[in-house]
């Protein structure tokens, strides 16, 4: 997981500019639920789960940055699909990290357990 998290951090510094004024968001399923985590003292297998290692990384780094996690246990990414205006557009942040689809990885697609979101998604 170190190795993973080190990685994340130097392909994020090379892909985006962080600074006190941004406003990230780590958007997501179970890996991401900092709530959810809590109860294990936000470790996973041990190690602290990434949105909130990468998370406190920032905060030292830059004080001021806005830090959101709206990971949800048990999301597949159709989930991600229907909060996507209430749990990110809303939120306004210019930094997305988004880790999903484990869980929908471990269940076979059935379109009556994965319906299509509730809304089309459009590029802009």
């Amino acid at each position: 997981m170190k190795n993973l998290i080190n990685f994340m951090i130097v392909e994020l510094k090379k892909m985006i500019k962080i600074d006190d004024n941004s406003r990230i968001l780590f958007f997501g399923d179970s890996v991401t639920d900092i709530d959810f985590n809590r109860q294990y003292d936000h470790l996973l297998h041990g190690k602290q789960v990434y949105a909130l290692n990468i998370g406190e990384k920032i905060k030292k780094k830059f004080p001021n940055a806005e830090v959101f996690y709206k990971g949800i246990v048990d999301d597949r990414t159709y989930n991600l699909c229907n909060r996507m205006d209430d749990d990110c557009i809303a939120l306004k942040p210019n930094v997305v990290i988004m880790l999903v689809g484990g869980n929908d990885a471990w269940e076979e697609y059935s379109p009556e357990l994965c319906p299509p979101p509730n809304q089309t998604l459009e590029s802009n």
